[in-house]
C-alpha cells in the first residue's frame, strides 16, 4: 500500500477537526460527520435499497493529533478551546482514521463524503507521560512500505501514552443530520459499526501510542513538500516533523518494538494563554493553563516551534494492518501499567 498523498489539506487551507460552533465532545464527533456508505442516487421511495450496508474491510490506521502546548518549556500538553465555543474544553485529542483499501485510490480534491465512505474515525483522549530524554526516531522505509532505515532524527519532544477512545464517526441521515438512538446517544456510522462488530474498535481502544516533534525528515521535505516550493514564509516557519510510535511485532522479550518514525507532519499555531482555572458547561473545573484558538475563515494563525502554543499533527502514512499485531496494540502503554 502506498502512502496517501492527497492528504495535504494544510498547504492551501486548514480543515478544523473540532467544531467552532457547538459544545462538548459529542459536538466534536458531529464535526467528523458519518461514514455514509450508501453511494447510490436512488429516490427515497425504496428505503430498503437505500439502507443497504456496504461491507467495510479495514486495512490501515493513521494518526492525527491536536492539543494546546506549553509555549515556554514545551514540557506538557494543555487543554484548549475554540473562541466561538466558549464552554468547550478539550484535552489532547487523537484521531485514529481506520481506512479501507479504496481510501488510497481517492483522487486529489475528493470530498469529505468520499473520504468518510472509505474510513471510520475514532476520537481518543491521549493519556500520556512526557519523556524527559526524547528518543531518537528512525526514518521509515517508504520504498518497501515496512521497517526502518539507518537514517535517524533526534526528537526535541516525545509523549508516550494510551489513546483511549471516546467517540466515533456518527451516522448521518438523508439531510446530513446526525442520528441518535432512543437515549440520545450518537449512532456509529456504518463503517464504524462494522469495526465495532469486527472487534477492531476494542483492539485499538487504549493502544500504546507515542507522539514526537522534531526536524522535518528528508523524505517529507523533498518528496511530500517539494522543498516547500509553493509555501509562504510563515508556513515554512510553522511546519515541522511529527513522529509516531505504535507497537510492531518483534522477536524480543516484550514481543513488540516501539520506535517513533516519520509518518506525520505538524504545524505550530498561535493562541491566547489563560493561566486561570476554567469551568465547563457541566461544572467541571480545569486547574490548568488554557489555550484559546481563534479560527478565521477556517484558518488558524501560523506560529513557530519557539512560541507556538497550539499544535496539529497530520498523517502522511497509514500503517498497514498486516504490519501490526492488533491483539498486542496496548502492551506497554504507561497509563495501563
Amino acid at each position: 500500500m502506498t502512502a496517501r498523498t492527497t492528504i495535504l489539506l494544510l498547504v492551501t487551507g486548514l480543515s478544523l477537526l473540532a467544531c467552532d460552533g457547538e459544545t462538548g465532545i459529542e459536538d466534536t464527533d458531529e464535526t467528523f460527520g458519518g461514514g455514509d456508505t450508501d453511494n447510490n442516487d436512488d429516490d427515497d421511495d425504496d428505503d430498503e435499497e437505500e439502507e443497504e450496508i456496504i461491507p467495510f474491510d479495514p486495512v490501515a490506521v493513521g494518526v492525527e493529533f491536536e492539543a494546546g502546548l506549553d509555549p515556554i518549556f514545551k514540557s506538557e500538553f494543555l487543554i484548549y478551546r475554540y473562541q466561538s465555543a466558549a464552554e468547550t474544553f478539550l484535552r489532547p485529542l487523537v484521531t485514529l482514521s481506520v481506512t479501507n483499501i479504496d481510501y488510497f485510490s481517492l483522487p486529489a480534491g475528493s470530498t469529505e463524503e468520499d473520504r468518510n465512505a472509505n474510513r471510520c474515525q475514532l476520537l481518543a483522549e491521549f493519556d500520556y507521560v512526557i519523556d524527559d530524554t526524547p528518543p531518537t526516531a528512525l526514518a521509515f522505509d517508504y520504498e518497501s512500505g515496512t521497517g526502518f532505515l539507518s537514517e535517524s532524527y533526534q526528537l526535541n519532544f516525545f509523549a508516550e501514552g494510551a489513546a483511549n477512545i471516546i467517540g466515533y464517526s456518527a451516522l448521518l441521515d438523508e439531510t446530513g443530520e446526525v442520528v441518535r438512538d432512543a437515549d440520545g446517544i450518537l449512532v456509529p456510522s456504518n463503517n464504524c459499526q462494522q469495526i465495532i462488530d469486527q472487534g477492531v474498535y476494542d483492539q485499538l481502544d487504549g493502544m500504546h501510542l507515542g507522539i514526537g516533534f522534531g526536524p522535518m525528515s528528508d523524505f517529507m521535505r523533498t518528496e511530500l513538500f517539494d522543498d516547500y516550493a509553493d509555501f509562504e514564509e510563515d508556513q515554512i516557519d510553522a511546519i515541522a516533523g511529527a513522529y509516531i510510535a505504535m507497537n510492531h511485532p518483534a522477536d524480543n522479550e516484550d514481543g513488540y518494538n516501539f520506535i517513533p518514525t516519520n509518518w506525520n507532519y505538524m504545524y505550530y499555531f498561535a493562541g491566547e494563554i489563560e493561566p486561570d482555572s476554567a469551568i465547563d458547561a457541566d461544572g467541571n473545573a480545569f486547574d490548568s493553563v488554557l489555550v484559546t484558538v481563534d479560527p478565521s475563515s477556517s484558518n488558524l494563525e501560523f506560529s513557530t516551534p519557539f512560541d507556538g502554543n497550539f499544535v496539529r499533527v497530520f498523517p502522511y502514512w497509514y500503517e498497514d494492518f498486516p504490519n501490526l499485531d492488533l491483539d498486542n496494540m496496548k502492551a506497554g502503554a504507561p497509563a495501563a501499567e
